[in-house]
């Protein structure tokens, strides 16, 4: 009868490395299953934010496209972009002068006037009616 108890130990033992085999097969399965979703739902959220951010410069190159068209065929365009980019005025225009960081000077409590930053055009009249470039001191 003993050798018959040895059998039946080596079964049992045979037995448990098997289901031991089995239990960790399952959870390599089950680890690798939840890495690959982590991966999906993190690949998902790149293409979307990629997405997001193809849209976001289409519009841009839209508006920017808009914008080249009306400068080439509206001089009223040219004339706007002129004054608002580069500080051009048309001769007999009257021109203020105020610091161009004014409003920042005010957010931040600053009370001493700068003379940095300031923009004023140049008034010398002209008989052509063209523009004359802003000047900075």
């Amino acid at each position: 009868m003993s050798a018959m108890r040895r059998g039946v130990g080596v079964s049992r033992a045979v037995d448990g490395i098997i289901i031991t085999v089995i239990l960790a097969a399952i959870a390599i399965c089950v680890d690798l299953y939840f890495r690959s979703e982590a991966e999906m739902a993190s690949a998902v959220a790149k293409r979307q934010a990629a997405a997001d951010r193809l849209d976001e410069l289409n519009l841009r190159v839209y508006k920017m496209e808009r914008e080249v068209e009306s400068l080439r065929n509206n001089p009223a365009a040219i004339e706007q972009f002129a004054r608002e980019r580069f500080g051009y005025v048309r001769a007999g225009d009257v021109v203020v002068k105020m610091p161009m960081d004014d409003l920042s000077k005010r957010v931040s409590g600053e009370d001493s006037p700068r003379d940095e930053g300031t923009r004023a055009a140049n008034l010398t009249p002209r008989r052509s009616g063209s523009y004359t470039a802003g000047s900075r001191f």
